[in-house]
């Protein structure tokens, strides 16, 4: 969730940093007046206190690490698929949600003709177009021309895959979409529609 298109997890860190800050001044200037003028030492409960500050910070690091790369995608949805002109396979949806995984993630769309005799995860026919950064807006992915195990000419069901990939793992390093997985990679939306491939 975010808030002002800031994640909730980055707000929390903001807000304890802040506060640790504020604290810190605070106590400072008024316990090196205390100490001059009582000539005491100065209490351990700042101390304390700006140490459960610093771990309530390092766990708020920790559930953001652990959010973007365990926790659960949030649901996207695909406006448009389909074929265009120039026999480009298409893809158009809003990245708005993703925008939290830019830094260290891309997208990609993976084509495949279904066959039932023919296990999905292990089928290596599959047709990716380049990795895209993500924007935050919307955003059309596209593969021009691909191959695919089909007939030329005919009517035939072809899977859109919309995938959020890291972005140290190139698409060529996908060859079925098991490898998806594999690759700490994550299907974001499926789609399907009935084309003509071209002659």
């Amino acid at each position: 969730m975010q808030i002002f298109g800031i994640d909730v997890s980055a707000w929390i860190l903001i807000i304890l940093t802040a506060a640790q800050l504020l604290y810190t001044a605070l106590m400072y200037h008024g316990d090196r007046a205390r100490v001059v003028e009582n000539s005491a030492k100065p209490p351990r409960r700042p101390l304390v206190i700006i140490g459960l500050f610093m771990l309530l910070t390092w766990a708020a690091v920790g559930f953001d690490y652990y959010d973007r790369h365990y926790g659960q995608l949030p649901p996207l949805y695909v406006d448009d698929w389909g074929i265009g002109p120039g026999d480009v396979f298409y893809a158009i949806f809003n990245s708005a949600p993703l925008v939290r995984y830019k830094s260290d993630h891309k997208v990609l769309l993976i084509l495949r003709v279904p066959y039932a005799d023919i296990d999905p995860m292990t089928d290596t026919a599959i047709a990716k177009s380049d990795a895209y950064s993500i924007t935050g807006q919307e955003m059309t992915l596209a593969k021009a021309k691909p191959t695919l195990r089909a007939q030329l000419g005919k009517m035939i069901n072809v899977d859109y895959y919309v995938v959020l990939l890291p972005s140290d793992i190139p698409p060529e390093k996908i060859s079925s979409i098991g490898d998806i997985e594999r690759f700490r990679g994550n299907i974001l939306a499926t789609r399907s529609t009935t084309v003509q491939l071209p002659k």
